[in-house]
């Protein structure tokens, strides 16, 4: 049998390292990374064989610093946090923090800019992102400065944010990827840093994946309903992709066709229309088809009563409003506008209005016509009209309004800290107050004895009829709305 102890050999693949010294705790009983980092800091030149890319498994050394204290100190890592990460790469355990851990959180946070909260995240999502080498982690990150010309100092973000880049070859996966960008798509450098900063997934994904999607793009025709591609042509695709490189991420059977044949189908744009609409704004592509983009569309079709025509000719329009929140800020925005402006702005206008900030333009503008008495005229001056007092620029509403810049510029500084801006008092924010039933009855005997009750509604239950006959009731009551 054999011997256990330091004096036994060691067990066969295990190197046996001296015992480290004994750490010194910080100030605030953290670990110092610098005076436990151990590794040199050469200056990786060249390609590294891929057996080189993760540490070699260690032999267990007794140590005060363990694996679990340096990530409850260092990292702030919670103990279930520490135990999911050693149950998936267990081997972590036997590694020397001194030698093998710290060193690469040091190249993270202190050379590659990474904050200690984005390491732990990243960590927790990829433990595996801790056995790399501290060669081949700054290989890699003087790869993407060289090459793909990403400030040091923002590389540490982007490995965290996808990890296996990491550990992803060279000559066989990132170059290859880096070419295609380059010479297929035509990316411009600047545009290349971007999108690796933005979306580096897509250097870990292969070339045939991402010529499949823009062959997609460029090639084919929509007449069998987008499956053969849409023909946008080499110049449109290689623009579509350099401004949008997230694109290259959505699968294209599972994703891209079923929204463009929603827009061409339900949303009645035809094919030709859908293309446009996606040619205008290829973004929406990265929408969820269920979560974004058919609840907003039957917001604006149903609850506004739209009609699916026009709700579709708005979106042709506005294909940005796909993307807004309905509760924070499409629904808000247009119950502001509808009120506010009553009878002259209706539910298309307002929605077209939306692009705006409810805050930082809608409210202090509504706010300084009114101030000067000029809510009236918008309705009947075509130059006071509330589409464009809404577009147009600072400088310019100002001299139509007849009021200084720095007042102005104020006035929305002021909106912006106002929780009350654009809340209107019989529609709050969708948090309803749980009520006893004594006093749900007391309240609906109370709306029933009276045929005048304001409603109080919720975000849900707003709808564009109650919003008018509020407006209605208010413009009657003297409360707002454009007094004449």
């Amino acid at each position: 049998m054999r011997a256990v102890g330091w004096c036994a050999p060691p067990a066969r693949g295990f190197n046996p390292v001296p015992r480290p010294r004994r750490p010194c705790p910080s100030h605030r009983g953290r670990y110092s990374l610098s005076v436990v980092r151990r590794a040199s800091n050469p200056s990786v030149v060249g390609s590294i064989d891929e057996d080189g890319v993760f540490d070699e498994a260690q032999s267990p050394i007794e140590s005060d610093l363990s694996f679990e204290t340096f990530c409850e100190h260092t990292l702030a890592m919670t103990e279930s946090d520490i135990t999911k990460v050693l149950d998936r790469v267990p081997k972590l355990k036997g590694y020397d923090v001194s030698t093998a851990i710290a060193p690469k959180v040091d190249i993270l946070t202190n050379e590659l800019g990474a904050s200690v909260a984005t390491v732990r995240a990243a960590v927790k999502r990829s433990p595996q992102l801790l056995t790399v080498s501290s060669t081949r982690l700054r290989m890699v990150a003087n790869w993407m400065e060289s090459e793909c010309r990403v400030p040091k100092e923002k590389i540490g973000p982007v490995l965290c944010k996808q990890p296996s880049l990491t550990w992803a070859s060279l000559e066989k996966n990132l170059t290859p990827v880096l070419r295609f960008l380059r010479d297929e798509i035509d990316m411009p450098a600047e545009s290349v840093a971007v999108t690796l900063a933005r979306s580096p997934s897509i250097f870990g994904m292969s070339i045939e994946n991402l010529r499949k999607k823009y062959e997609f793009f460029r090639d084919g025709d929509s007449s069998d309903g987008f499956h053969s591609g849409l023909g946008l042509g080499k110049e449109a695709a290689q623009n579509m992709f350099q401004k949008n490189p997230q694109l290259f991420s959505i699968s294209i059977e599972n994703a891209v066709v079923p929204k463009l044949d929603f827009f061409s189908g339900y949303c009645g744009l035809g094919d030709e229309g859908s293309i446009e609409l996606n040619k205008k704004s290829p973004s929406i592509l990265s929408l969820s088809l269920e979560k974004n983009i058919k609840p907003t569309f039957a917001f604006l079709e149903k609850e506004l009563s739209l009609g699916r025509v026009t709700a579709g000719k708005l979106i042709r329009s506005r294909p940005t409003v796909l993307a807004y929140s309905i509760d924070k800020k499409v629904r808000p925005t247009v119950a502001y506008l509808t009120h506010e402006f009553f009878p002259s702005c209706d539910a298309y206008q307002a929605v077209l209005l939306t692009t705006y900030s409810l805050r930082g333009r809608i409210v202090p503008r509504t706010r300084a016509l009114r101030k000067r008495g000029l809510m009236a005229t918008t309705a009947s001056g075509a130059k006071f009209a509330v589409t464009y007092t809404m577009v147009c620029n600072n400088q310019k509403f100002c001299e139509m309004v007849g009021i200084e810049l720095e007042a102005y510029l104020e006035m929305v500084e002021g909106a912006k800290v106002d929780p009350s801006a654009g809340v209107l008092g019989w529609l709050t924010d969708g948090r309803k107050v749980e009520k006893s039933e004594d006093e749900v009855n007391h309240a609906m005997v109370n709306v029933a004895a009276t045929t005048t009750a304001t409603p109080a509604l919720t975000s849900e239950e707003w709808n564009l009829e109650t919003a008018r006959e509020e407006a209605r009731r208010a413009l009657e009551k003297g409360e707002g709305g454009m007094s004449r």
